[in-house]
């Protein structure tokens, strides 16, 4: 995964995701995969859709929405969020998506 503290991250094209009754759901179109996000997950991709791609700042606001102290969200924690979801390919970089078909 390229350094997130410096790459504008956003979610791949093809993958839309809703949140309901306290639940998220992505679906990849271009894998035809489901993936069912935690809280914590969901709430690191409102920050990648807002924007927010420094773990610093994705910790504060992953703590602050969840109403967790601040041994429970670590930066360690929003690192291998992000790195799950660059793995999975639901994130990539903000240029990257200038280059999709």
């Amino acid at each position: 995964m390229q350094d997130s503290a410096t790459t504008p991250l956003t979610l791949s094209p093809g993958c839309r995701w809703r949140t309901w009754e306290g639940e998220s759901v992505l679906y990849d179109t271009r894998s035809d995969a489901t993936h069912y996000l935690n809280a914590f997950s969901t709430q690191v991709l409102h920050c990648i859709e807002q924007g927010i791609a420094e773990p610093d700042a994705i910790t504060r606001r992953v703590r602050s929405a969840l109403g967790l102290r601040a041994w429970v969200a670590t930066q360690r924690d929003v690192h291998r969020a992000l790195a799950e979801l660059w793995i999975a390919g639901i994130i990539i970089a903000a240029e990257a998506e200038k280059d999709a078909p």
